[in-house]
């Protein structure tokens, strides 16, 4: 889990831009094998309105 804040972008009245922006990781990471390695995570805005609503990662890794 992870939770990365910024400040505002912008001295702006509008939110997204004049706000302080935050969002909240959470994830997981499997190994199948040695070399394969997937993960999968999500994100969301804590801070409403300042950061994408909502993220979704899927990864794939191969480790020689």
């Amino acid at each position: 889990m992870q939770f990365d804040i910024r400040s505002a972008a912008f001295d702006s009245e509008l939110t997204e831009l004049g706000n302080v922006g935050g969002q909240l990781h959470i994830g997981l990471r499997a190994s199948l094998a040695r070399q394969h390695r997937f993960e999968l995570s999500f994100s969301e805005d804590i801070l409403a309105d300042t950061a994408p609503d909502i993220g979704v990662r899927l990864a794939y890794t191969f480790v020689p």
